[in-house]
């Protein structure tokens, strides 16, 4: 019977510490375990690098630690200049307004902003010349999409950048109708996130692109990045931007027609 209970003893141990080893190794949300991250994501790429995407720069990661970081494909493929994930820049998008949304609650916090504040109280008078409604419209309802807006992309940017306004006259040029009455329908808007961040600007005395860069670039350590990239300004970010491509056919890419923005802060991080 010892014997015998020695046996399943030394198995249930065996069994437990393998468990347990396993447990131990940090895996995804997913249940990837991070040694085997490079290789499922080399996995999964491999399908649309260079057949649907041209290149791609991927990071990962974990406890605000670095998993992943690696580059696929090109960025120029003309000049057949790989994505370097150590130099390459990217155009972020709508990725951007969560900067605009970090700086709106950094001013909520020194308390020079109150997020139930109709804007019109930040605003120069008669800023906004499209009201519908004899209602508030506040830093949430900007926040939440819910102002009310109606708006079209084409008024966020342009194919050339000769028509690119400072962020006050964009918001002037492309001042929307309101077509709903504030805090009852959610709206993506563009506009939205570009007027709270002229708030910031007006409140801070700074252009917006300038306090994103001390109060959150500087802050963090993030040194190759701007909220608004223009020509001639930034050259070593201009120089390492990767280009964007439009799909053709599988396999076949055409350069994208480029998009300036005056109303940057909605998406011109870089």
């Amino acid at each position: 019977m010892n014997k015998k209970f020695a046996i399943l003893l030394i198995l249930a141990l065996s069994l437990f510490f393998t468990e347990t080893i396993y447990a131990n190794e940090l895996t995804t949300p997913s249940g990837i375990p991070l040694s085997d991250v490079e290789r499922f994501v080399d996995d999964y790429v491999n399908e649309y690098i260079g057949e649907t995407t041209a290149g791609a720069g991927i990071v990962i990661l974990k406890d605000n630690k670095v998993v992943l970081s690696k580059g696929y494909g090109y960025g120029d493929i003309e000049n057949q200049i790989k994505i370097n994930p150590n130099t390459a820049i990217f155009e972020w998008g709508s990725v951007s307004k969560l900067f605009v949304w970090v700086s709106v609650m950094q001013l909520v916090e020194q308390g020079k902003i109150d997020l139930d504040e109709d804007i019109n109280s930040y605003l120069p008078q008669g800023f906004l010349t499209k009201l519908t409604y004899d209602v508030p419209i506040t830093m949430l309802d900007l926040m939440n999409h819910t102002a009310g807006f109606e708006e079209n992309i084409f008024d966020t940017g342009y194919a050339t950048e000769y028509r690119v306004k400072s962020l006050e006259e964009g918001l002037k040029i492309a001042d929307p109708n309101q077509v709903y009455r504030p805090g009852e329908v959610v709206a993506y808007s563009n506009y939205s996130t570009s007027l709270a961040a002229y708030i910031v600007q007006l409140i801070t005395e700074q252009d917006f692109n300038d306090y994103v860069d001390e109060h959150i670039f500087q802050k963090l350590g993030i040194l190759d990045s701007t909220a608004y990239l223009s020509l001639g300004r930034n050259e070593q970010i201009t120089k390492n931007k990767v280009n964007g491509y439009e799909l053709i056919e599988e396999g076949n890419f055409k350069l994208s027609t480029p998009y300036y923005m005056s109303m940057y802060p909605s998406g011109g991080i870089n």
